[in-house]
């Protein structure tokens, strides 16, 4: 079928429809993470066990050793990368930087994860 037979068929319904979807689409992801903040802090995971905690308003270089391998670390401008790693296929390297909370970075070869938390969830709703 082709684009004009489809348009032909196309009532205001199926538009407004559309319309609908692609409001409650954007809004969706609006509310799950474009408004949010940046994170404050970064956890970095080896095994799934925190190792570190660090913040992401202090400029630094740090490296990550592990009974399998090195991983270099980069905070900069509020934001957090992995520089380098010894592991074969350095994806970890190629994600790139992240800041929002819902991001993290990955290296599987030696179970390292960077994870970027904010203020607000050091606390659960207990405590408060």
């Amino acid at each position: 079928m082709s684009i004009r037979q489809t348009l032909k068929l196309t009532t205001g319904g199926d538009l407004v429809l559309l319309l609908a979807m692609v409001a409650l689409t954007v809004g969706g992801l609006w509310s799950l993470g474009w408004s949010s903040p940046h994170g404050a802090l970064a956890v970095i995971e080896v095994e799934g066990s925190p190792r570190e905690h660090l913040s992401l308003r202090v400029d630094r270089v740090l490296s990550i050793h592990t009974e399998r391998g090195t991983n270099i670390v980069e905070i900069r401008d509020g934001r957090i990368r992995m520089v380098d790693a010894s592991c074969p296929n350095r994806v970890c390297v190629t994600q790139g930087w992240i800041r929002h909370r819902w991001e993290e970075i990955v290296c599987l070869p030696h179970r390292v994860t960077i994870r970027i938390r904010g203020l607000e969830e050091e606390y659960d709703a207990i405590t408060r």
